[in-house]
């Protein structure tokens, strides 16, 4: 019996796998497939495919804000996770196991909890959201949230 959901839980695992790569390529193709213009030639279709897909990879990458102002997002994620990494790392590797657990516990009840209050204060605002696919808005989140404290405080402070 535990072979036998251990190979349910494979197979789902490389269906999923397999259906969000497929989703990907066809998302990749269907621009060129079906986004065809019957008055325009194959060779200018692809260059505004492609000019389009620049554009909106630019304004992914730029999250509605200054090039500037998004590689300090970019940045301080960056750096946060990788410091999360080696102090979890740390963790487990030196400290007794109630010790890191609690300290895990610690911070993801500090990161739930400023998620709310920045959902509630509504830290990141809606213009800033416009336009941005789920990853990017995840980033921009994710980027208000690790120092939710500060960034409450200056919504608040902008609101009054």
């Amino acid at each position: 019996m535990e072979s036998m959901i251990h190979i349910i839980i494979v197979n789902v695992g490389w269906f999923a796998f397999a259906a969000f790569y497929a989703m990907k390529v066809v998302r990749w193709i269907s621009p060129y497939l079906c986004g065809r213009r019957n008055e325009m030639p194959d060779a200018a279709q692809i260059e505004h495919i492609v000019r389009e897909s620049e554009k909106y990879r630019g304004k992914q990458i730029c999250l509605n804000m200054t090039m500037r102002d998004a590689l300090k997002v970019h940045a301080v994620n960056a750096v946060v996770s990788i410091a999360l990494l080696c102090i979890v790392g740390y963790l487990v590797m030196r400290a007794e196991p109630s010790i890191s657990t609690a300290v895990i516990l610690a911070f993801g009840a500090y990161l739930a909890g400023g998620y709310v209050v920045c959902l509630l204060v509504d830290v990141v605002s809606v213009d800033a959201l416009t336009g941005l696919d789920w990853r990017s808005r995840v980033t921009l989140r994710i980027y208000h949230v690790w120092l939710w404290p500060f960034n409450v405080a200056s919504a608040m402070r902008r609101k009054h």
